[in-house]
């Protein structure tokens, strides 16, 4: 057995705390809070299942945890970041490259490709996530400073049956 996979199934001389371990703690404290009603559905859900909102700043901790406890740091500078979200998006792309058109909802696709498609989703928004964190940018008040100057930009009057 490599190290790696000794990480993924117990931790080095089996010592526990391996990579399954920590999948599944996270398996189980997600499944107390959707089970204490801290998930829920939002009128714009749809898509299957609960919803488990979670804070932007909650993912920033644990991406910072997740790069600390593994000395990624000295590897997350803005430009890493920002590549490795671009390789990211290259992967979700492709998932899509040769459907055509595809409805919302995705009725037509199997849970396999749906899975795939959350975990390339993902990928893109930690990375995201990550990068805002090391530049010191509030991703949350600055994404709805972006949709306050494009409610303004782009009016409700002079847009709604114009396209």
């Amino acid at each position: 057995m490599t190290g790696f996979e000794s990480e993924i199934n117990g931790g080095v001389n089996g010592g526990g705390g391996g990579l399954m371990d920590d999948i599944e703690a996270d398996r189980e404290l997600i499944s107390k809070e959707m089970s204490a009603g801290k998930g829920g559905g939002g009128e714009r859900g749809g898509g299957g299942g609960p919803r488990n909102p979670v804070a932007l700043t909650d993912l920033a901790t644990h991406m910072a945890d997740f790069a600390a406890d593994r000395e990624w740091d000295q590897f997350h500078s803005p430009r890493n970041l920002l590549l490795a979200l671009v390789g990211e998006v290259g992967e979700l792309s492709e998932i899509f490259q040769w459907k055509g058109e595809v409805p919302r909802g995705l009725a037509d696709w199997n849970e396999a490709d749906k899975e795939h498609l959350g975990e390339e989703l993902s990928d893109v928004l930690l990375y995201l996530v990550r990068l805002a964190d090391v530049c010191d940018i509030d991703l949350g008040t600055a994404a709805l400073r972006k949709l306050q100057k494009n409610a303004l930009k782009y009016p409700v009057s002079l847009c709604k049956g114009s396209s």
